[in-house]
């Protein structure tokens, strides 16, 4: 049991865009703004959320899964910081029916909740993003087969949901909020975090790269994910 950072920057950047394709840039061009990105960084830090054993950064989300297999550690609570939840497409109880061929990085931690590894998620939401009492809202976050319970406070929702796992029927704590109901955290485990280049246009990649830099990516990390922006960009 541990606790694992997951960040998408994409989490900083309007507007919040629903629809990617991997290694494309579809929104090529596009105006957009980007958060105050030292604000954000402050956030982190006020949780306690930026001193892990270790740190990774890559472009695509569903990587993040990649590392939590290679520690394979059962019943972690992540903190998906994120304009996505990234619980998306399945609706079936069954997880054990999920085929690895078919993870995305809008699903992946589907595959997380099956294998065992996440059994606790806060997902932290962008400030004005979503109005977390809206019945339309709260009710397609969660498959409604799956819902065991709901609650609902000021910038909180908690939810528990019912799913079968490779280890067994479980009950999935579920928490989408903003920064400010988050709890404070000790000794995070894993901090992981994604560019994912195919949600937002090329303006907004210089502001990227800096929080790359103030998160902590070495100058290598930080160019191997600028060429992958950069190639994307340019291609048709």
């Amino acid at each position: 049991m541990g606790i694992y950072v997951d960040i998408d920057l994409d989490f900083l950047v309007r507007p919040i865009k629903q629809e990617g394709e991997n290694n494309k840039r579809l929104y090529k061009g596009e105006d957009c703004s980007v958060d105050d990105i030292y604000n954000f960084v402050s956030n982190l830090q006020n949780h306690s959320l930026l001193n892990p054993k270790e740190k990774k950064f890559f472009t695509n989300h569903k990587k993040s899964y990649t590392y939590w297999w290679i520690k394979r550690s059962p019943n972690n609570t992540v903190i998906h910081i994120d304009a996505h939840s990234d619980l998306y497409r399945n609706k079936q109880k069954d997880l054990t029916l999920l085929r690895d061929i078919d993870m995305n990085c809008d699903d992946y931690m589907w595959y997380a909740i099956r294998d065992g590894f996440v059994n606790k998620i806060y997902w932290v939401i962008p400030d004005g993003s979503y109005n977390l009492k809206d019945e339309k809202v709260y009710k397609k976050f969660v498959p409604q087969n799956l819902l065991k319970s709901l609650e609902i406070e000021e910038n909180l929702i908690h939810y528990t949901f019912d799913v079968l796992t490779r280890l067994g029927e479980k009950t999935i704590e579920y928490f989408v909020l903003t920064f400010d109901k988050l709890p404070h955290f000790e000794d995070i485990d894993l901090l992981t975090v994604a560019t994912s280049p195919e949600f937002y246009s090329e303006k907004a990649d210089e502001h990227i790269f800096k929080a790359l830099e103030l998160l902590g990516a070495s100058n290598e990390e930080i160019e191997r994910i600028k060429k992958f922006h950069l190639d994307i960009t340019k291609a048709p």
